[in-house]
């Protein structure tokens, strides 16, 4: 969650809870979505929308196959 000035939403005119946006950062555009409009500010919210949610999913392994001496030493999967 962060707290910024309305004006970095120019062309909107009500901003409104809910509303949801692309936010320009260093790692690439991030969706955000408005939680709250206070005065001058909103807070936004860029966590993943599923996040807090409880999540179900039903697979079907296809293969096995031994790990290398590598991922062995290294106690993860490589490539």
């Amino acid at each position: 969650m962060q707290r910024v000035p309305k004006d970095v939403f120019m062309g909107v005119d009500e901003l409104q809870v809910g509303m949801r946006f692309l936010a320009d950062t260093d790692q690439g555009p991030v969706p955000v979505e408005i939680t709250e409009v206070d005065g001058d500010h909103v807070v936004v919210d860029g966590n993943h929308m599923l996040a807090g949610q409880d999540l179900n999913f039903h697979v079907e392994v296809v293969a096995l196959r031994e790990a290398t001496e590598e991922e062995l030493a290294h106690g993860h999967v490589h490539g």
